[in-house]
């Protein structure tokens, strides 16, 4: 009888373990999907799930990718299919700008509230959030209004820093008229821009930079790009590191 339960409470566990390992496709639209809310879909993420993004509708809010336990990716992207994308390894340009490759309504495009929020960053991240891969995604600073950075990684404190987050094929600009402050920040370790599309990143009477980085460990790949900024392209540096051991 002993030897019959511990093999019942094996398989119970084994099959317990498949279940967790099964990894979640979570769909965020405005209706008829598992979610409306793309924070509510970060929220709910494991590692191993897919969160797909409806193409061509536009998601409003401030969002945050949340520290986690374990190990592994969690993908936002388009839902458009594969077919229709740059493949891997080329650069998203949007159909609007010269040679462009995409039609911007194969791409969700993520805004922030306007008003008190123009300053904030449409997505940051918590102390130690890591594993969050981004792809074929639009980040518009439409409601700026050329106001700071539009996606921040990482503080400028101490507190313990994001690592492993990759946006690939991405299209991040700010307000054509307005500008943006900043596209990137980056201070964090262990960090990806790739094969993506930065652009009208300009301020008036401060710097502007598509991608920067002051209190970020790296490694650092940014690779195969268009960046525009009225500023730096890429800056490391221009404030003293929060962080230890940096310079």
């Amino acid at each position: 009888m002993i030897k019959r339960l511990s093999v019942l409470v094996c398989v119970v566990s084994v099959c317990l373990l498949a279940a967790r390992a099964e990894a979640a496709t979570r769909t965020v639209c405005a209706s008829g999907c598992a979610y409306t809310d793309l924070q509510a879909a970060i929220d709910a993420a494991v590692y191993g799930d897919t969160i797909l993004l409806r193409a061509g509708e536009t998601f409003v809010g401030h969002f945050v990718l949340r520290a986690k336990a374990g190990t592994g990716w969690i993908e936002i992207k388009s839902d458009a299919a594969a077919s229709s994308l740059p493949a891997e390894g080329e650069r998203l340009v949007p159909s609007d700008r010269p040679g462009g490759t995409t039609s911007r309504s194969l791409l969700p495009r993520i805004i922030r509230r306007g008003g008190a929020y123009k300053s904030l960053a449409v997505l940051r991240t918590e102390p130690g959030a890591h594993g969050y891969m981004i792809r074929f995604v639009e980040f518009d600073g439409v409601a700026h209004l050329g106001y700071e950075t539009l996606i921040q990684i990482g503080e400028d404190t101490t507190v313990t820093p994001p690592y492993d987050i990759t946006f690939d094929r991405v299209y991040v600009h700010g307000d054509r008229y307005k500008g943006q402050k900043r596209g990137i920040t980056l201070n964090a370790r262990r960090v990806s821009v790739l094969n993506s599309y930065i652009s009208d990143i300009k301020a008036v009477n401060a710097d502007s930079q598509a991608i920067a980085s002051w209190n970020g460990a790296g490694p650092f790949t940014i690779e195969n790009n268009y960046l525009e900024a009225a500023g730096e392209n890429i800056l490391f540096g221009g404030a003293d590191p929060g962080g230890t051991k940096l310079v």
